[in-house]
């Protein structure tokens, strides 16, 4: 896929018994530096009316880098095959310590289409949370 601009699509699944599912859709822009893609998109904030939050990732084959930064938040979450690591994750009740173990990451990509699917499970004081599914997926315009 070319540099350009794209739409967006990014579907949570979480869960232990049966998988909730949370899907985003925004504009944004896709392009290559140094070897790597980047992904660009704005959301607003659910829970602050007025505040937007920004989105970043950065990915190449072997891992993806998600950012989020507002007035008041910034997280980086960085999932990469076989390692688990940990973030402070910021919620609008505070921060959080949770350690995102990732399982698998597939990247699929062509002219038109850049598919990335990440299974990972957080974890919390040792405590498994949820086992999640991240489903990203961006179309040219």
């Amino acid at each position: 896929m070319k540099d350009s601009a794209v739409k967006i699509t990014v579907t949570g699944r979480s869960g232990r018994e049966s998988l909730d599912s949370v899907t985003t859709c925004a504009n944004g822009r896709l392009y290559s530096k140094g070897g790597k893609r980047y992904l660009l998109y704005e959301l607003p904030d659910e829970s602050n009316p007025g505040i937007i939050v920004k989105h970043m990732m950065i990915f190449c084959s072997r891992h993806l880098e998600i950012t989020k930064s507002a007035p008041g938040l910034k997280t980086r979450i960085l999932y990469e095959p076989g390692a688990s690591t940990e973030t402070d994750y910021s919620t609008p009740y505070g921060s959080l310590t949770l350690v995102f173990s990732t399982k698998s990451m597939t990247v699929t990509e062509n002219e038109k289409r850049l598919e990335i699917e990440i299974a990972y499970d957080i974890f919390s004081g040792g405590e498994l949370l949820s086992e999640n599914l991240l489903l990203i997926d961006c179309v040219s315009e």
